[in-house]
């Protein structure tokens, strides 16, 4: 027997197991896209508002936490994961857009009063947020963009680091802070007392570890330094400004 046709081999095939009793392993079907939602909450008073259409998980060991989420409109953001352990703390995102997003407050030791506030429309794909640090906020402005696998880190919690002579804590920060409109590459680290301004870009495997004041500035390097000032991007090429007449 022969056959024309890749296509008409695959018909037989197919033919031949419906005969024989095979059960497709894929059946073609049309189903609802409903959000998946998990939550697991040992504690009292924590309150978690998040919008039905978001898939996420939720992990809360404490008490008096709060959590509030609303996604950009008509998009479905997927994969959110925010593990809590300790009491007050808050997380408020904004209408943003993403793919993976991890966001842990404490972890085997407990924190307090963290704060985390992301403003609307960010962007990002498996981006991870560890807040590891009581009393520590960590701010991020509106229209951001965080490329593949970034990490912005807080404190350095189980761990210890304290100065050798005087045992004085050496693991502490006033928070982290990102601007409206900042873009980090990917595989970037933020660390625990950075402060990224507005327009600025980081570039990628880029260590931030200091605050940085100027805007509209390009951040790279390991620590990171600026390497060119007075620049500007856009999230998408079709809108870029045409060039000044000179």
């Amino acid at each position: 027997m022969s056959y024309e046709t890749g296509r008409e081999q695959m018909n037989f095939i197919k033919k031949m197991k419906n005969i024989l009793g095979f059960t497709p392993k894929h059946k073609e079907t049309t189903t609802a896209i409903t959000a998946h939602r998990e939550e697991t909450i040992n504690g009292e008073g924590n309150v978690i508002h998040i919008d039905k259409t978001i898939d996420y998980s939720v992990i809360i060991k404490g008490n008096n936490n709060s959590i509030e989420i609303t996604p950009e409109e008509n998009l479905r953001p997927r994969n959110i994961s925010i593990n809590i352990t300790g009491n007050n703390n808050k997380i408020i995102i904004k209408k943003f857009r993403t793919t993976q997003l991890f966001i842990d407050i404490g972890n085997f030791t407990g924190v307090d009063n963290v704060e985390i506030e992301i403003l609307e429309n960010l962007t990002c794909v498996q981006t991870r947020i560890l807040a590891y640090q009581s009393n520590t906020p960590i701010k991020i402005g509106a229209n951001c963009l965080f490329s593949r696998d970034t990490c912005i880190r807080s404190g350095e919690l189980p761990h210890a680091i304290y100065d050798k002579d005087t045992f004085e804590n050496l693991d502490k920060s006033e928070g982290i802070f990102i601007g409206n409109h900042v873009w980090i590459g990917e595989h970037a680290f933020i660390m625990k007392k950075a402060t990224i301004p507005d327009n600025c870009i980081v570039g990628a495997m880029s260590v931030v570890t200091k605050r940085f004041t100027e805007e509209n500035a390009v951040i790279a390097g390991n620590p990171a330094r600026v390497c060119k000032r007075n620049v500007m991007w856009e999230e998408n090429v079709e809108n870029l400004p045409q060039p000044k007449n000179k």
